[in-house]
């Protein structure tokens, strides 16, 4: 089901890179750069600080499965969160010859 909330949002995420590191789930691809897959999961609701979003380091396939053998839930690595956003289109009106007379005079130079 298409959530339509993030239709035309973008998510602006923040990161804690030590907490990327201890999840152990860099990898090194065979073009010998770095990689970590990340899961991002919307909150039911925003956090004091109006996260809407929480992001994890994905837990690999063997770690699912390890869990699942124990009988167990997976515990995810938290690295993150998030704030979704929508960029608001405005409207703008044409520029008149006294709108642009009043911008040369405040330049500077």
């Amino acid at each position: 089901m298409k959530n339509h909330r993030l239709e035309n949002a973008n998510i602006s995420l923040s990161i804690c890179m030590d907490d990327l590191k201890s999840s152990k789930k860099i990898k090194k691809a065979s073009n010998g750069k770095l990689y970590i897959n990340l899961t991002v999961t919307g909150r039911k609701e925003p956090d004091n600080y109006g996260n809407d979003c929480s992001v994890y380091a994905t837990p690999t396939k063997e770690e699912k499965e390890a869990a699942k053998a124990k009988n167990e839930d997976f515990k995810y690595h938290f690295v993150g969160n998030g704030k979704v956003f929508e960029f608001v289109e405005q409207q703008l009106t044409e520029a008149t010859d006294a709108d642009l007379e009043n911008f040369e005079k405040d330049l500077p130079f």
